[in-house]
């Protein structure tokens, strides 16, 4: 089966369609801070869920860190 090829898809070949790293890196570090201060307002956790919570946070805050760097050192096409 073949794509179809016609005005409007050969219209929509003009738009540069990139996924959005950088806004996913900034989004994640965003929730890295949400979980830290969610954690902070409420010590009564049990271990379990503090411990859930610290791992979502380090990963996104790992996460969001790793994207942002790699935009800042190879610049925004990359």
């Amino acid at each position: 089966m073949e794509a179809t090829s016609g005005p409007v898809t050969r219209g929509l070949a003009w738009f540069a369609v990139r996924f959005p790293f950088t806004l996913l890196g900034l989004i994640a570090i965003a929730i890295g801070v949400w979980v830290a201060v969610y954690l902070t307002g409420h010590p009564g956790l049990d271990p379990v869920s503090t411990g859930l919570a610290f791992g979502t946070a380090v990963g996104a805050f790992m996460f969001g860190a790793y994207v942002l760097v790699r935009r800042l050192r190879r610049g925004p096409d990359n």
